[in-house]
């Protein structure tokens, strides 16, 4: 978060041992870190997992899961495992999953992007029916905009414009997860989009 990094979690008890834990993300995390809402959800939440740049593929996307319960007991008393999987396809097959849990607890996932002096902003990600998009860069003025599946198909192409939001229509493309790339002269910025 001090360093550019976007995190987001869902915890369901502060108890056991947990709540230390708590108290220290939601002092860096804010807003980002939810408490599982009993009144609005049904059941426990009782994932265990964590998710690293499962949108950077060149970064090896990786997840931590496993039957431990990241508690005081789980760390002294129980037998517990943890795997932690380098696969960028199961990360953003967790990652499919954590947002489907974090909009339905109420939550918003945004991605604001920033690359050599070009910050891309898109929101809501996930996305539905529309994707806004801002970017602002001081040394070009005019850039391309790219969407492609998981196959790497160009699924649409449109031009944008330095300091301009806009309004992109995604009602025509299926729900699953796309690549972005945004394209000047001398700089191009990428990153994930889910459209659900």
């Amino acid at each position: 978060m001090n360093h550019g990094v976007d995190a987001y979690g869902i915890v369901d008890d502060t108890g056991s041992g947990g709540g230390q834990a708590y108290s220290i993300l939601n002092a860096v995390m804010g807003s980002k870190l939810m408490l599982y809402n009993h009144a609005t959800q049904t059941g426990l939440l009782h994932h265990k997992y964590l998710i690293v740049d499962q949108n950077n593929p060149s970064s090896d996307p990786l997840v931590l899961t496993g039957s431990h319960n990241w508690s005081t007991t789980a760390n002294q008393k129980n037998d517990e495992n943890t795997l932690i999987i380098h696969n960028r396809n199961i990360a953003n097959q967790y990652y499919q999953e954590f947002v489907k849990r974090f909009t339905d607890n109420g939550g918003v996932l945004g991605l604001s992007e920033t690359e050599e002096g070009m910050t891309t902003t898109l929101y809501p990600n996930p996305a539905s029916d529309h994707l806004f998009i801002s970017l602002n860069h001081a040394l070009e003025n005019n850039y391309q905009f790219g969407l492609f599946d998981v196959a790497g198909k160009q699924v649409m192409q449109m031009n944008l414009q330095q300091g301009n939001s806009g309004i992109i229509s995604l009602g025509r493309l299926n729900k699953g997860i796309y690549f972005y790339q945004i394209r000047g002269e001398k700089q191009i910025n990428s990153g994930k989009l889910i459209i659900n």
